[in-house]
């Protein structure tokens, strides 16, 4: 065991489990999500300027690493260790609901705009924080300078704190505290070349591939651009309408539903997400790829596309990791 000082207390930690766990068994609240250094939730900051672990800052930004801050989930034990809590107001900045809007499939469109100089790009995650101990992140899937809103696709999670209080109870004019940007999912084209891009992902997945997809096109992407969405039913997809005319807008892009359980009157690609996306995979070596959804079919795509001749540096992902939580629920 070892002794750790968390917000003034000490605490006596075992070195095999992280930071976080050993803080939530002795009862203490504090807000976290995915448990994989993913999310971001649960950064703390260490006062100790010194000896801390590049692990425990992975993903972070230079400026919060600069900081001292550490992701919880991600930090082991360490004798003389202490940390201390974020005050959200030091760490986040409000944003106030402008609009709801069912998508279908369980999905709820919300459009917030932050109340203080915010700059993301497309496809990019933002952390919401609902009281002091629960954090989650979800994608932005507009383009946030043309407007000044953030547009993010929630799934309603059975018994998730944040999704449940989006969907039921959350009201225009509602404020919201949210700490980001953070994520890798974003356009680059600084050559200005015509390389394709292959967008995938399976269910709220969707949001940042549609971030990517919009703003590729805003700043006249010429290369093809292919987003499939894969779900199990017809039932599961949603956006199609919108998605559907975006294709037609733009001889570049192509928009491929595809579902593992197709009817015979369905108007979709039947065939696991997979093996759809490699079939659009005409240039490997040029292509850019961008993967998003469940964990499990990110790191599949991931490891197919590259033995397939996509370049490690040329795949980008941001997996959606449910609550650590709810996922065990």
């Amino acid at each position: 065991m070892v002794k750790i000082r968390f917000d003034g207390s000490e605490y006596e930690l075992s070195e095999d489990r992280s930071v976080l766990d050993g803080l939530l068994d002795q009862g203490i609240r504090m807000p976290y999500s995915c448990k994989s250094g993913t999310c971001q939730t649960c950064m703390v900051q260490a006062d100790r300027d010194a000896g801390l672990d590049p692990k425990w800052q992975t993903g972070l930004k230079a400026t919060d690493k600069a900081r001292g801050y550490v992701l919880a989930c991600q930090c082991r034990p360490v004798e003389g260790l202490a940390l201390r809590s974020l005050v959200l107001a030091d760490s986040t900045l409000p944003a106030e609901i402008v609009e709801k809007r069912p998508l279908g499939a369980g999905v709820m469109a919300l459009h917030l705009r932050p109340l203080q100089d915010f700059t993301a790009f497309a496809g990019q995650y933002v952390t919401l924080f609902l009281g002091d101990d629960t954090g989650r992140s979800y994608s932005i899937a507009n383009i946030p300078g043309e407007d000044g809103l953030l547009e993010l696709h929630v799934r309603r999670i059975p018994g998730g704190r944040m999704s449940g209080w989006i969907h039921d109870d959350a009201a225009v004019g509602d404020r919201i505290m949210l700490r980001g940007p953070a994520g890798n999912c974003f356009y680059v084209n600084e050559a200005r070349e015509e390389f394709p891009i292959l967008l995938a992902g399976t269910g709220s997945g969707l949001a940042p591939l549609l971030g990517v997809a919009r703003d590729a096109l805003r700043q006249g992407h010429r290369g093809e651009i292919t987003l499939i969405h894969g779900a199990l039913r017809t039932e599961d997809l949603y956006f199609r309408a919108e998605l559907t005319a975006l294709a037609a807008a733009h001889t570049n892009f192509r928009y491929v539903p595809c579902v593992l359980e197709a009817g015979e009157r369905d108007d979709v690609t039947a065939g696991s997400l997979d093996q759809v996306a490699l079939g659009f995979l005409g240039e490997p070596r040029a292509t850019r790829a961008y993967f998003c959804g469940a964990p499990e079919m990110v790191a599949l795509l991931k490891r197919k596309a590259f033995l397939a001749g996509v370049a490690s540096r040329n795949i980008f992902s941001d997996p959606f990791i449910p609550t650590a939580t709810a996922a065990a629920a």
